[in-house]
């Protein structure tokens, strides 16, 4: 008897049975204009639980998004790419999991949603590249349904309205490395017209970029380029300024390469 009393003893007291590491995993499911992320890590034991979930999502080699907040997550991606999310969690006994990740290529999907203000009918949304970004406009600036180069919509600077100068902001954007800045610019004149291209990451300036356009007509659709290389950029302002003119934009394109 005291030989098993001695073994119990030992077997729950200096023999405690190894805690087992939670496991992460997660489902990704693409819903419209954005992917959900749910959280289905395991966690093993007697009133055990996951207690933390870490998150992170790269893309082009360079992490933007890190955050233990959340336990399940929700990204609205607003350029084309490969991207790699990771998880990993801890349990009640405070152990981490082994990180559990998925890449996956990404192709911002073509909006088709009806626009009953600007474009009540519904033609060419589907084709509309400005609907792509988020975007701000100045007091000086509207969208033209009537003048347009593709898609249903073009963006229309008023300069005389504002000392000649324009702004358009677009937010939530993703470029890095090397970048390429393409649109499409009409004027109502021919005097040249400065854009200055201001990247952003979390409010700060990254790089500034300044390209004159000498138009070749009036009323003339003509391509503008800009490129160079920058860290990661969330934010592009384009600043528009012209003499007494008024300036249209159309088909905006943002890319970055290594």
């Amino acid at each position: 008897v005291l030989a098993l009393i001695i073994g119990l003893f030992a077997k729950f007291v200096f023999f405690k049975p190894a805690q087992v590491p939670p496991v992460a995993s997660f489902e990704r499911i693409e819903q419209d204009d954005k992917i959900v992320f749910t959280n289905t890590s395991t966690a093993y034991g007697n009133n055990n639980s996951i207690q933390l979930a870490q998150w992170t999502v790269e893309s082009g080699g360079k992490e933007f998004y890190n955050s233990t907040e959340n336990y399940n997550i929700e990204l609205i991606l607003k350029n084309d790419g490969t991207y790699k999310v990771t998880l990993r969690v801890q349990d009640a006994n405070e152990k981490w999991s082994e990180p559990y990740f998925q890449e996956f290529d990404y192709t911002v999907p073509t909006l088709g949603s009806i626009d009953d203000v600007l474009n009540p009918d519904g033609e060419a949304e589907a084709n509309e590249k400005l609907s792509k970004y988020t975007i701000t406009l100045g007091d000086e600036g509207d969208y033209d349904t009537e003048i347009k180069r593709g898609g249903s919509k073009s963006i229309k600077l008023d300069l005389a309205s504002n000392d000649g100068k324009g702004k358009v902001t677009l937010e939530d954007i993703f470029i890095d490395n090397n970048y390429i800045i393409s649109m499409w610019l009409m004027t109502d004149g021919t005097e040249p017209v400065k854009i200055q291209f201001t990247g952003y990451n979390n409010g700060s300036v990254k790089f500034v970029k300044s390209v004159t356009h000498n138009p070749t007509a009036m009323s003339l659709w003509e391509m503008v380029e800009a490129s160079g290389g920058s860290n990661l950029i969330d934010k592009l302002e384009i600043l528009v300024s012209s003499d007494n003119a008024t300036v249209w934009l159309d088909d905006i394109e943002l890319s970055s390469y290594k």
